[in-house]
């Protein structure tokens, strides 16, 4: 028959010494140690690279207040989730587009709004009472033109009338507020319409000589 020879490498774990055996056995456990280490850190780094990755996508947020060169109060966005979890939420500059957000933000929307309109009628109402109750006192000189006809040197205008409420009874109109067609010429009392807000007030402008 034909005897089997067996290869040196073969013979090689019978033949070494039980030093030799453990170094070897060391190794190989050291080995496989630095292979579960590099797996541990490849897959480490794969987590934080899909972590990164995922602060580049898109979420939708809505603003509850400007933030100047993103957007204004009440605007529905897509933003980075990196730059609406770092930034926008923590500083309660927006919350998450849901439906229970968009109905909450909707109601104090209105809950705003409709006060806003209250306290704006109630401050067009008294700004209205008193102008209907105090006249608006105007001064002009008395001349003598080329015809020895005497009157005032300068019509009280629009834009005169505007600028005396401004300073007087702090009110601010437009011109387009002051409903009259033409200049006041003569002295005495004028009724004069202006417009406070949607409705109109009837004031009385005095004209007095100097």
């Amino acid at each position: 028959y034909q005897r089997r020879v067996r290869d040196p490498i073969e013979k090689a774990p019978a033949m070494l010494s039980c030093g030799a055996r453990r170094a070897l056995a060391l190794s190989s456990s050291s080995s496989t140690l630095s292979s579960r280490r590099a797996l541990s850190a490849s897959a480490a780094l794969f987590a934080t690279k899909k972590k990164d990755a995922s602060l580049f996508k898109k979420t939708q947020v809505i603003l509850t207040r400007d933030v100047e060169g993103v957007g204004s109060a009440g605007e529905h966005l897509d933003v980075k989730k990196g730059f609406a979890r770092n930034f926008l939420l923590p500083s309660g500059a927006a919350v998450y587009r849901t439906k229970d957000t968009i109905a909450e933000l909707a109601s104090l929307t209105a809950t705003v709004g409709s006060d806003a309109d209250k306290s704006s009628r109630r401050l067009y109402n008294r700004i209205r009472s008193r102008l209907a109750k105090h006249p608006l006192c105007m001064q002009r000189k008395l001349v003598t033109n080329d015809k020895g006809v005497d009157g005032m040197h300068a019509p009280v205008t629009r834009e005169n009338i505007v600028e005396k409420l401004a300073i007087r009874a702090l009110v601010q109109l437009s011109v387009d507020d002051v409903l009259i067609d033409a200049p006041l010429l003569s002295y005495g009392l004028h009724k004069v319409p202006v417009r406070v807000g949607d409705e109109a007030v009837e004031m009385t402008v005095r004209i007095d000589q100097t």
